[in-house]
């Protein structure tokens, strides 16, 4: 495996720069602000040899063919594949199961519980569902004995207010509009004790002006920030947008659309590229539904089915 160091203006300067030198496969493994721009730290597996090759050079466990063949149909970094085939156990009864803890060894899971120590600001690029997981949420809250509290600061999506003022009303929960940070942190004020969830506009992640709104809104008061990640991306294009929002220091992912995606690495590479946590799924557009919780065994299923 080669590492390779990169100092640029900004971060988009310095993705650049890996991906000439080293490929589109690179792998972020840190990065550091430092005097007059950033220091990052990328990847890349510098073996000439296939996985194929490889595979026959080792003693395979039980289950590794199949696992490589379904680790590349979902386009999992090749850097990340290498770790789980390296945790694939010889005696693992079945395919499941080894998934299981390869997943179990390789990433953190922290479902939602909402009775949450404090608000929870969910964020992420526009158009991947952050609205409709936030109406999930409300469902969920409304089974717990605390009063719930939605906010939202989409205000510049056409139709968005109206959106989630529909789910709101089904819940008779009466949706709080923010307008800027000001208005947040007033709203936030009265809500000490309660659950609350704030849905944002979603924000560009190669604009730093739109990063910087969502910024400000993390700043007006101490919240939770969940970022949320679609299924079914480019791989490399997730793990560049869990990297530009790593301002926020989100603990936790959110996984969307899990329901119409087949192939699912952009959500590995993006929970690598962030050391992130596994925390729910939505797995159906319906409301009513709720969120599933990501555990080992959800996303071992995930991974999966189109094989099943």
């Amino acid at each position: 495996m080669k590492l390779k160091s990169y100092t640029a203006a900004n971060m988009n300067t310095a993705m650049e720069k890996i991906r000439q030198d080293l490929g589109d496969n690179a792998i972020i493994v840190n990065s550091s602000k430092v005097a007059g721009g950033v220091r990052v730290t990328a990847a890349v597996d510098n073996s000439k040899e296939s996985f194929e090759t490889i595979n026959h050079k080792v003693s395979a466990p039980k289950f590794q063919n199949q696992l490589f063949d379904l680790f590349k149909f979902h386009k999992i970094p090749p850097v990340l594949m290498q770790k789980f085939i390296g945790l694939l156990e010889h005696n693992a009864p079945d395919i499941d199961t080894a998934l299981q803890n390869i997943f179990a060894a390789s990433f953190k899971f922290e479902p939602l519980k909402f009775s949450l120590p404090k608000p929870l600001m969910v964020i992420g690029m526009p158009g991947i569902g952050k609205t409709l997981a936030v109406s999930k949420m409300a469902t969920e809250a409304s089974f717990y004995s605390k009063k719930i509290n939605v906010i939202t600061t989409d205000i510049k999506r056409a139709g968005g207010v109206e959106q989630l003022t529909a789910f709101t009303k089904i819940l008779g929960v009466e949706l709080i509009v923010a307008r800027n940070p000001k208005e947040l942190k007033e709203a936030l004020e009265p809500t000490t004790g309660q659950i609350t969830i704030i849905d944002t506009a979603g924000a560009n992640p190669y604009d730093q002006i739109e990063l910087d709104g969502t910024k400000e809104l993390l700043q007006v008061a101490d919240v939770e920030p969940l970022l949320v990640i679609q299924a079914g991306g480019d791989v490399e294009e997730a793990a560049d947008i869990a990297h530009a929002f790593k301002f926020a220091n989100a603990k936790r992912m959110l996984i969307t659309k899990a329901d119409s995606a087949r192939r699912l690495g952009s959500i590995f590479a993006a929970a690598s590229t962030n050391n992130l946590a596994f925390c729910n799924f939505s797995g159906t557009p319906n409301v009513g539904k709720g969120l599933d919780p990501v555990t080992p065994k959800s996303l071992s299923s995930l991974v999966l089915r189109p094989i099943q």
